[in-house]
């Protein structure tokens, strides 16, 4: 995998949540099966590309040499197990005969979860991924380095 994939696949997750939040949308109801597939495809997508994604951050930042990248790579597996932990919650507290009596309710706790996905998905954009490209810059030119020397 590379970054463009998963940047990618952070685009495809956001578009996923925002078809939900219009299924979600008084002005647009849908029936509660297809809202239903929906949140199956979003739980679906959301975990193939958190393990692919935290293999890789493991692999690139958490075997470095570098400290900094090491110490990001744990700050990015904290802080994903909370973001699981609040997904799973979320998952498990809106059931289907929730979500119909509450429907309000429902509609902020996905714009907050929402929230709190891009907030982490920026993170991973703006801290993590150009971290990577370092490390990674940095490895292609050890062996230059060892070869001029």
């Amino acid at each position: 995998m590379s970054l463009d994939q998963f940047r990618a696949d952070h685009r495809q997750i956001v578009e996923t949540v925002n078809r939900l939040l219009h299924m979600i949308d008084p002005a647009h109801p849908e029936t509660m099966e297809r809202i239903s597939q929906l949140r199956l495809e979003l739980a679906s997508l959301s975990d193939a590309h958190i393990k692919s994604e935290q293999s890789f951050v493991a692999k690139t930042l958490g075997e470095s040499t570098d400290y900094v990248a090491r110490a990001i790579a744990r700050r990015y597996d904290s802080g994903l197990m909370d973001l699981q932990l609040s997904l799973t919650a979320h998952m498990g507290k809106w059931n289907v005969a929730l979500v119909q009596s509450d429907p309000a309710g429902y509609r902020q706790a996905v714009r907050d979860q929402f929230a709190a996905s891009m907030k982490r998905l920026e993170w991973e954009e703006r801290v993590v991924f150009p971290l990577i490209d370092y490390v990674r810059a940095g490895d292609a030119q050890a062996p230059q380095e060892k070869c001029a020397a």
